[in-house]
């Protein structure tokens, strides 16, 4: 069967850039003036920003928030990470909706 694995099956154009968002839940551990210390389930990268959506009944909160520590600790048996963020800036409960989805939300977040 000739040409069936020798040709090439894809093709990328010229190199771009682009961004890959990652959803993950985290629990506050706890705040203290402009830092949080959360738990989430994977490890992130010193100096990287993300976005944190805290959602309350009164609606959502984004921050902006960049990562001074990160350190595995276990917890009940599962490994899980512990992350030391600093609060860079903060979009009020006026001005976004909790019903406005994060699909379709202009900064989809990233929680830290």
């Amino acid at each position: 069967m000739s040409g069936r694995r020798g040709h090439q099956r894809l093709a990328l154009g010229s190199p771009t850039t682009g961004a890959l968002r990652v959803l993950r839940d985290v629990v506050i551990e706890r705040m203290e003036h402009q830092e949080l210390v959360v738990i989430s389930q994977a490890p992130t990268v010193i100096g990287e920003e993300m976005s944190l959506e805290l959602f309350s009944g009164r609606g959502c909160i984004a921050l902006r928030v960049r990562v001074l520590d990160s350190r595995p600790v276990v917890i009940a048996g599962s490994m899980r990470h512990r992350l030391r963020v600093m609060v860079m800036t903060v979009v009020p409960p006026e001005v976004r909706s909790n019903r406005e989805s994060l699909e379709d939300s202009p900064t989809r977040p990233e929680s830290a």
